[in-house]
């Protein structure tokens, strides 16, 4: 008499090994993902050549004449310089991403950019950055990846300046 044995399938283990293999890869995705999108919007590192010509060429501003608003002042607090114009020259979306340009009149010395881009539907995207030059904020480059939507987003930007602002206005198409 004969006993017949009941040969154990393996498909309940090649299935499992299966997803779990799959949520492994899937994991590791997201992860560089996740860290790749956070290493575009650090700023680069700055040069050794950077620091130095900070040291050796303080900043021009007189004493007490903030470029940045006062931090007891939201920006509409802000006085608006009635001899100063701000003009947003360049404002489009190419290679994945946002590009900025502006162009100011009637200021004499450096001051503080300030561009922020709101969408009822979404987080705000705020950068700012040292005016180059006493002629506009700008060139700035955003990632599209920073707007967590598509659709139409307005620019506000503002030019910080001895205790004073100059703004502008802007909508956008993020796609």
């Amino acid at each position: 008499m004969q006993i017949k044995t009941k040969k154990k399938s393996k498909k309940p283990l090649i299935i499992f090994l299966s997803v779990v293999a799959l949520v492994v890869i899937v994991g590791i995705i997201f992860f560089f993902v996740r860290s790749t999108s956070q290493n575009s919007t650090q700023p680069a590192p700055v040069t050794e050549e950077e620091q130095n010509e900070a040291q050796t060429n303080p900043s021009s501003e007189k004493e007490g004449e903030a470029t940045t608003p006062p931090s007891d002042q939201t920006s509409d607090e802000v006085p608006v310089n009635p001899d100063a114009s701000l003009t947003i020259t360049h404002l489009d979306q190419h290679d994945n991403a946002v590009n900025l340009e502006s162009s100011l009149s009637g200021i004499s010395s450096k001051g503080t950019c300030v561009a922020t881009f709101t969408n009822p539907d979404s987080r705000p995207v705020v950068k700012e950055f040292a005016s180059n030059d006493t002629k506009g904020c700008g060139p700035l480059t955003i990632a599209s990846l920073e707007f967590a939507s598509t659709g139409e987003w307005k620019l506000n930007l503002r030019f910080y300046n001895q205790g004073q602002q100059v703004t502008a206005e802007r909508s956008i198409t993020i796609q």
